[in-house]
């Protein structure tokens, strides 16, 4: 198993956990699952690229254009 694998194995027994000890109201997995790597996962290579923005967009596969509402929806600030 890949480090990556390992690592979204971990991330979706956390948000199982998580739905499990809820009230019983419905929560949306897949929002759940994005949010709690999305934000770790920009900052770190954002760091690694010295907080140069579009070349964490292309590190990352997605436009500018996406990144920056990204970074605005998480607090993250270069």
């Amino acid at each position: 198993m890949s480090p990556a694998e390992r690592i979204a194995d971990e991330v979706q027994r956390l948000i199982l956990e998580e739905l499990s000890a809820d009230s019983g109201r419905p929560r949306p997995l897949y929002a759940l699952a994005i949010n709690s790597v999305e934000k770790p996962l920009i900052e770190t290579v954002l760091r690694r690229n010295g907080g140069k923005q579009r070349r964490t967009a292309l590190d990352l596969g997605i436009s500018y254009n996406t990144l920056r509402p990204k970074m605005l929806k998480h607090g993250i600030k270069q």
